[in-house]
């Protein structure tokens, strides 16, 4: 039997769960619903409602993460089943690749993440929602990168492209493979660059990325230093990496200002937008340092 017809019929409402909830390690290999297909979602939950229920499996969403954040962001109600199967992530590699339109890249990268993965680890998205103490019974066994290429249908080539990317690339990259917008192949090579052109060939969009990655083919590219992780994943040492250069960023660029020679030449209304800006940064700062 086909493990998506594993699920328990009988859905119950739910507005706000009753505990916090972390999405489970298998969903998490899929890439999140971004931009404006996630604003398309959500505009037609708000019309129509959770239509499809949210699947949860030991506590944790093992199917319905999108469908889960954008109902809360709305305050309607879920519908919430529990999944009754043995094979859960053959469930979730079944409805992803059944349900969503995801490109050879994508799957690739969802691929790679299934082949990094050797025990299952939950995450987290939303602010205010509370964590479960404990992981998942059943975490994610070792895959090698040719079982992960065929769960996926793709080449282990791809799979291995997909993994380079993961682990060297900055964040942008990563996400512009994710979603569709770059080839694992194109951003294989261009990860190969200093990590601020690689940023800044993303800025410039699809096209740019595409002409550095022959450039890089053809011509090659002064080896990047190898980076200590440190025993982290790679990729959470890649988003350290950029949110600590982002805010060491924003520190210095703030520092340069003389706020004295400054503030006596804005008018009312631009205070007020400062105000709320500032605001907001605090609200922002006091998070982080209370979760630090």
């Amino acid at each position: 039997m086909n493990a998506v017809a594993h699920i328990e019929p009988e859905a119950t409402l739910e507005r706000v769960p009753p505990v916090g909830v972390k999405w489970h390690p298998y969903a998490d290999v899929f890439p999140w619903m971004e931009g404006e297909a996630y604003e398309a979602l959500k505009a037609d939950i708000a019309k129509n409602g959770v239509i499809e229920p949210i699947v949860f499996h030991d506590g944790y969403i093992l199917d319905g993460r999108n469908r889960y954040s954008a109902a809360r962001e709305l305050g309607i109600e879920y519908p919430r089943v529990e999944y009754e199967g043995h094979d859960p992530l053959g469930y979730v590699i079944s409805l992803n690749l059944r349900r969503r339109h995801l490109t050879e890249s994508q799957r690739a990268m969802a691929a790679s993440k299934l082949a990094n993965q050797t025990q299952g680890r939950p995450s987290e998205k939303g602010a205010n929602l509370p964590l479960l103490p404990e992981a998942p019974d059943n975490p994610p066994a070792i895959v090698s990168n040719a079982d992960a290429a065929k769960m996926l249908n793709v080449s282990e080539r791809s799979v291995k492209a997909a993994r380079k990317v993961r682990e060297i690339a900055v964040p942008a990259l990563v996400a512009a493979v994710e979603t569709g917008v770059v080839s694992v192949s194109a951003a294989a090579e261009v990860a190969k660059l200093p990590v601020e052109e690689v940023q800044a060939l993303v800025d410039k969009g699809p096209v740019a990325v595409k002409q550095a990655a022959r450039e890089v083919r053809e011509h090659g590219v002064t080896p990047r230093p190898v980076i200590d992780h440190k025993d982290r994943d790679p990729l959470d040492f890649n988003r350290a990496m950029h949110f600590t250069g982002m805010l060491r960023d924003y520190a210095r660029e703030l520092a340069g200002w003389d706020i004295d020679d400054l503030l006596p030449r804005l008018i009312d209304d631009d205070r007020a937008v400062v105000r709320e800006l500032i605001s907001k940064l605090d609200a922002a700062h006091s998070s982080i340092l209370e979760r630090l």
